[in-house]
């Protein structure tokens, strides 16, 4: 009789776990689609908004409420002098110092440099921490980090980071999948900026030539009439 109530615990137990897995699995699935959909959105607000900063600032925004984070932020990418550094661009909330250049050679993250040149993402919590790139994660209360590179025409434009003060928090495959999405919409929308940009500067450029060759067409038309002029009485 005992041995059958020790059988029949056992099994009781090992169905539970079997439905926690389920429920765990479940939730999971959830969490996915909630993502899924939310950055579908923050895709067609960046992809159909004309309004760059606000795009951005909503897509920072939204992408901090779907994963939780304490922080998101983006960071341009600027080769100067040798040194590749990575400056404020936005985030949600927004910078407290907006002027930092961040030098990832400097304080010995050349293989977090290497992987966002070769367009991969960088996981990783406290424990990967160490010397000065730990002090300075440890500044800002990171407990774990993602980091996904920004695409841009010629190598990374960026990258957008997501941190949390949970030293346990594990930022899954499904996420970083889906937040490489938003990244990848990021980059097209600057690449798109840029665009216009080029093309708005190629069409002024084209009307100030335009009015420059008008002002030395007539300059030479009165030059030729002045001429004419003068040597009329010649004739």
């Amino acid at each position: 009789m005992g041995n059958s109530q020790d059988q029949l615990l056992g099994q009781v137990k090992k169905a539970g776990r079997r439905v926690q897995g389920v429920l765990a699995s479940m939730g999971r699935l959830d969490k996915c689609q909630r993502l899924l959909a939310g950055v579908a959105d923050i895709t067609q607000v960046l992809l159909a908004e004309e309004d760059l900063d606000a795009a951005v600032s909503y897509a920072l925004r939204r992408a901090r409420e779907l994963t939780g984070a304490q922080e998101v932020e983006l960071g341009r990418r600027i080769v100067e002098g040798g040194r590749e550094l990575y400056v404020p661009f936005a985030g949600d909330p927004p910078f407290e110092n907006p002027r930092l250049e961040l030098d990832l050679a400097a304080v010995g993250a050349t293989a977090w440099l290497a992987r966002f040149r070769q367009g991969k993402a960088v996981r990783a919590n406290a424990a990967d921490f160490s010397g000065p790139l730990g002090q300075m994660l440890a500044t800002y209360g990171a407990g774990s980090v993602l980091f996904l590179p920004v695409p841009g025409r010629d190598g990374p434009w960026g990258v957008v980071g997501f941190s949390s003060e949970d030293p346990e928090r594990e930022w899954s495959d499904e996420e970083e999948a889906l937040l490489s999405s938003m990244a990848a919409s990021l980059g097209a929308a600057f690449c798109r900026a840029d665009t216009e940009r080029q093309t708005i500067e190629r069409e002024r450029l084209g009307e100030e030539i335009g009015r420059k060759e008008g002002l030395l067409r007539a300059a030479m038309g009165k030059l030729g009439n002045t001429n004419f002029v003068e040597r009329a009485p010649a004739a």
